[in-house]
């Protein structure tokens, strides 16, 4: 399994209703701002979600991609891709799940 990137420094950027969502690292001062062309951002955007580990972590990445899908009509499987590259995410989901993931289970659908 790769590194990825912890929920303390991923910013997850979206827009609603759409297949438009990314997670890359917290912008920086300085930094170019990656997240501008969407509409709302979450994640290691708030300080409070930055202080979290563990469980907390998890459950809160796992609390924003259902939020994200059901509440905000984002598209299921671009969730997905993006999500996948927070540690906490592939830590919370089922083996199963990563190895279907990994095998890209959507294969059989875009036919």
């Amino acid at each position: 399994m790769t590194k990825g990137i912890m929920l303390k420094d991923a910013l997850i950027a979206y827009n609603r209703h759409s297949k438009d969502v990314e997670v890359g690292h917290l912008i920086q001062s300085g930094q170019p701002d990656w997240a501008k062309p969407y509409q709302m951002t979450t994640g290691a955007a708030f300080s409070d979600v930055r202080r979290m580990k563990g469980l907390l972590a998890r459950h809160y990445v796992m609390s924003t991609f259902i939020s994200l899908v059901v509440r905000d009509g984002v598209d299921l499987k671009s969730a997905y891709e993006a999500f996948w590259q927070i540690k906490e995410f592939r830590e919370a989901i089922p083996e199963d799940m990563q190895y279907r993931m990994e095998t890209n289970i959507y294969a059989e659908t875009e036919k």
